[in-house]
């Protein structure tokens, strides 16, 4: 292959990876494992969540919309401080710091069960001596949960 085929080729992966439906990353994974093997999108009555869950079925780290104060619609960029929350806990039972700072932008919001979810989001947590970045994206199957569940 000649070098420019290689190079086209480079280019390729490197557009491809980044076109993943999933990712987090940040200055906050330098300190903290937030390992995840998928993502899924939840609305329930109050919030809608974007949920990274790890290989054990745990949640190290859920971006929450709190839809009672804003509505989740397409092109939608919300300030996290004001209408939602990050929280999460570890495999070893930590929490992931206090959220002061975030953006959430969904590009998709398809409402209703099986409708797509697909976002980003940008975050600052406390970590006590520092502030630690967090940047995640999702595209997920929304998943409407009721209470109490129907049969």
């Amino acid at each position: 292959m000649t070098p420019l085929g290689r190079l086209l080729v480079g280019l390729m992966l490197v557009a491809s990876a980044g076109c993943s439906g999933e990712s987090l990353y940040g200055s906050l994974s330098d300190v903290y494992r937030l390992d995840h093997e998928s993502v899924r999108a939840r609305l329930y009555d109050s919030e809608l969540a974007i949920e990274y869950i790890d290989a054990r079925g745990g949640v190290p780290v859920r971006v929450s919309l709190h839809t009672r104060e804003a509505e989740p619609t397409d092109g939608g960029e919300y300030d996290l401080m004001g209408v939602g929350d990050i929280t999460g806990v570890l495999s070893d039972g930590t929490e992931i710091p206090r959220l002061v700072e975030g953006t959430l932008r969904l590009s998709d919001f398809e409402n209703g069960p099986g409708g797509r979810v697909a976002g980003d989001f940008d975050a600052r947590m406390d970590a006590g001596r520092d502030i630690l970045g967090l940047t995640g994206r999702f595209d997920a199957t929304l998943e409407v949960v009721t209470w109490p569940p129907t049969p």
